[in-house]
């Protein structure tokens, strides 16, 4: 995988990274002129990290323009966000294998949400929780933070104020997945399958999503072609006719009922 950026109202793609290594976005900067992603695309002769490709991987920023990426971190991450005054980064470290799916269990391996001071460099814990915590986003005005966590049984919402939680969602029988945040502090997510957005101090509503399809794909109906014949001739063998029925070649058997 590589990062493309183009303009919301279409246009042409612009190709940001060349590497063999997949790249994959995670936030543009306060100014735009930069994006953050992640590549497994190697690490410092410094990191004590085991090198897995595969499972580790940096986070790097690149300008819009194209150009040549700047290393910003190997503290190796799956999911980083960058916030308003950009100077901290906030992310969901990786331990290990483990699928992202995975619901219910505690382990060695289980996501934390951790901050990084891109001034002094300090990386800050979070999250407390033995089980999974995943999916961080700041909240407009640097004033705290979302993120998802198994705390309460299922994966749900929390907003996080200095240091003080609140529980935004209350779900139990699915997980509340895919979190993002607008500038206004609308939060939109996935639950069941179904696209919802909640406003700030709401409540959630369900997003009607409407797919057009012009039903050429996967789309069959059985016509009888009995009638409507325009054109046909008999094969040399005289075991075979093939004929014309709106405006598509079809070949029969003179004895028998098969078709092409």
């Amino acid at each position: 995988f590589d990062v493309f950026v183009m303009p919301v109202t279409g246009g042409n793609p612009l190709r940001l990274t060349y590497h063999s290594s997949a790249d994959i976005p995670q936030d543009f900067t306060p100014d735009n002129q930069s994006v953050l992603f992640l590549s497994a695309r190697g690490a410092g002769n410094k990191n004590i990290r085991f090198y897995s490709p595969r499972l580790f991987q940096n986070l790097y920023q690149v300008s819009v323009n194209g150009g040549r990426p700047v290393l910003m971190t190997e503290a190796g991450m799956s999911a980083a966000r960058i916030n308003a005054s950009g100077d901290q980064i906030i992310f969901q470290d990786k331990k290990g294998y483990e699928d992202h799916y995975r619901k219910h269990h505690t382990s060695s391996v289980t996501r934390d949400i951790w901050t990084l001071d891109l001034k002094t460099k300090q990386y800050i814990k979070i999250s407390t929780f033995s089980g999974e915590d995943l999916e961080p986003v700041f909240e407009p005005g640097n004033t705290g933070f979302y993120y998802l966590t198994e705390s309460s049984g299922s994966l749900n919402i929390i907003l996080n104020r200095n240091g003080q939680e609140q529980r935004v969602t209350n779900y139990h029988t699915h997980p509340v997945r895919n979190l993002s945040v607008s500038k206004n502090n609308t939060l939109c997510y996935t639950y069941n399958g179904d696209l919802f957005i909640q406003p700030a101090n709401d409540q959630a509503a369900a997003v009607l999503v409407l797919v057009q399809n012009d039903g050429r794909n996967n789309s069959e109906k059985n016509l009888s072609v009995s009638s409507g014949i325009t054109q046909f001739v008999l094969s040399p063998n005289g075991k075979e006719i093939a004929f014309i029925n709106r405006g598509e070649v079809f070949v029969t058997a003179v004895e028998g009922t098969q078709t092409k």
